[in-house]
């Protein structure tokens, strides 16, 4: 495509998405979010209930609120926070644009209506199976539930999201801060994980509840169980697999120094609480939260490169977008240069940005 023909794709591309996001339903905030969840690893099965503080942040009031889950979960009950039901309607559809992008859509009627500036609380109760997207084109959503490994992610619509079913809702997701609690209960060989803080863990002779609270307003909720090993540095916590502990150590040492030489640069990130690393299965993926860096199994290998560490912390200084369709090139374009740019300052890869330019 020539430059011309591209420059007018991506005009036409910034008209359209300013009128769809005119005319589109505004939504909710989401303030602060509490999730129960309980895995039976014999059926599978995942059985929550979310109660979600939400505002009407806009100038007109709002009746109803739409939620999103995974297609085979289902909500049983809603609730408002005085405990009266609210009448709602769940419909498996496809994600507008993405039409293999199945989701249960859930629309909730608030009974009383949510004036300009109020705040409400709902709680909803489901239940169901989770196969993430993998089959469907979104290769790296592999969220499920198995005891050898089980990942619960915004991502794959694990819990309650607010939102509509179009491509808008899925980009204005990202916008979203609230804090989180999260009761979580798994057999006891298991160990959970999650970007928040460990504040309380009670067993039973079968089961161990985990309890965690966000240690900083987050977009979203990314939950992993394993039989994870452990160790601590400074403020630093890593949750990896038993094979990969050298590969750990080189991590550890990579994130250090990343993050040294980001500061010197950038500056001190503000209320810094260290980041919590968390292996996962070669295939699902890194992503990064604003406390914790989702890191794919392969990164771990003694022998690998560290630009994907580099890389994710380099989010960490990223310029907040006003934009309400913000271009991924400006915070991932800017990631991808440092990512380059430090494996020539601190692992001698001469010309590795000239190189990947």
């Amino acid at each position: 495509m020539t430059i011309k023909k591209l420059l007018i794709s991506f005009i036409t591309l910034v008209f359209v998405s300013f009128a769809f996001s005119a005319d589109a339903n505004e939504l909710p905030k989401t303030l602060e979010y509490k999730l129960n969840l309980r895995i039976d690893y014999g059926t599978k099965k995942l059985y929550g209930k979310c109660e979600i503080t939400i505002s009407n942040e806009t100038n007109q009031p709002m009746g109803t609120v739409p939620v999103l889950l995974y297609r085979l979960l289902s909500v049983k009950n809603v609730e408002n926070e005085n405990s009266v039901p609210l009448p709602f309607n769940q419909e498996v559809v496809s994600i507008s644009d993405w039409e293999e992008i199945q989701v249960n859509f859930i629309e909730i009627s608030l009974i009383k209506m949510l004036s300009p500036g109020e705040q409400r609380k709902i709680e909803l109760e489901y239940e169901g199976y989770l196969f993430g997207y993998s089959a469907e084109g979104w290769r790296f959503v592999k969220d499920h539930i198995d005891k050898n490994f089980t990942i619960i992610r915004t991502d794959g619509f694990g819990y309650p999201v607010i939102g509509y079913p179009n491509e808008r809702d899925m980009m204005i997701i990202v916008q979203e801060q609230y804090d989180y609690l999260i009761n979580i209960t798994v057999p006891n060989e298991m160990i959970v994980v999650t970007a928040g803080k460990l504040i309380d863990r009670t067993k039973t002779d079968d089961e161990t509840t985990f309890i965690f609270r966000s240690k900083k307003p987050s977009w979203r909720i990314d939950i992993a169980i394993s039989d994870y090993q452990t160790f601590e540095k400074g403020e630093n916590k890593f949750y990896y697999f038993a094979p990969d502990s050298l590969g750990a150590q080189k991590v550890m040492n990579a994130l250090k120094a990343s993050y040294e030489l980001y500061t010197s640069w950038f500056g001190p990130l503000d209320s810094f609480q260290g980041f919590t690393i968390i292996e996962v299965p070669e295939g699902y993926s890194s992503q990064k939260d604003v406390t914790a860096i989702i890191l794919s199994a392969e990164n771990f290998k003694p022998t690998i490169d560290m630009h994907t560490i580099y890389h994710e912390i380099a989010h960490s200084w990223n310029v907040t977008n006003l934009d309400t369709q913000p271009c991924r090139f400006e915070s991932e374009g800017f990631a991808q240069f440092l990512q380059y740019l430090l494996l020539e300052k601190l692992d001698d890869k001469v010309n590795a940005v000239s190189e990947a330019a």
